[in-house]
């Protein structure tokens, strides 16, 4: 099931770039943050990075990494998070604590969702490529897919007027995403590459196998040309 997820992120120099590529994204330090203070709404403890499953977006930041499924260890929900702050109707306009409630109650550990995905959307053919384009899914939202017949939150989240973060797979990595051996590929702005290439030159002896191996796993074009590159990887069922 070759899914993958993607973190969007942006970093100010190349060292703090070049250790997000060696040791996977950190939280956000600043306890202000846009990210930091949906956590605190909706009740997400400790922080969290976050990443998406089959696609992200340049509105989450100029450079992107991409890493399997099963390189994810935290919790899932099939929507954006943060909408159910920002712009996720009707959810955005409930009471903080039936936000924390729904939130909840469509939560996954992250090696449930091999599972999740069996329900919807289905694995391989037509549906798969409906979800890497997407499109909007044939469910109005979560509760026809997962209700219980005494689960009282039932919300279209997947119907007008919302879009398409809200019906993309969320992973939420608790404090940092780690990345070890599990980088697939990763795009970032050519200036902020030539200056990694020349970090790769004055490299220590110890570090030329990293960035060699860093290096092959470049795409050009930034982060839509990275899930455009992925994209054929990903309809293989």
């Amino acid at each position: 099931m070759p899914y993958f997820w993607f973190h969007a992120f942006e970093r100010t120099s190349v060292q703090d770039t070049l250790e997000v590529l060696r040791n996977g994204p950190a939280i956000n330090p600043s306890p202000t943050c846009a990210t930091r203070t949906n956590e605190e709404t909706l009740g997400i403890a400790p922080p969290c990075v976050y990443a998406y499953l089959g696609r992200t977006d340049s509105t989450f930041g100029n450079s992107a990494l991409s890493l399997p499924m099963e390189g994810l260890d935290g919790k899932v929900s099939p929507f954006d998070t943060g909408g159910l702050v920002g712009h996720i109707v009707p959810v955005k306009d409930w009471s903080r604590d039936d936000r924390r409630s729904f939130l909840g109650r469509y939560s996954w550990p992250s090696n449930d969702l091999p599972t999740l995905l069996d329900l919807y959307p289905k694995p391989g053919g037509p549906q798969r490529r409906a979800y890497l384009n997407c499109d909007r899914p044939r469910s109005a939202g979560p509760h026809e897919v997962w209700r219980t017949a005494d689960d009282p939150f039932v919300a279209s989240i997947w119907s007008d007027p919302n879009e398409f973060r809200s019906w993309l797979w969320e992973g939420r990595s608790p404090n940092q995403l780690g990345i070890q051996d599990n980088l697939i590929a990763w795009s970032c702005p050519n200036t902020t590459y030539g200056e990694i290439r020349k970090f790769a030159e004055d490299a220590a002896a110890a570090d030329v196998v990293w960035f060699e191996s860093l290096l092959q796993k470049y795409v050009d074009g930034g982060v839509s040309a990275l899930v455009q590159s992925l994209r054929e990887r990903q309809e293989v069922a």
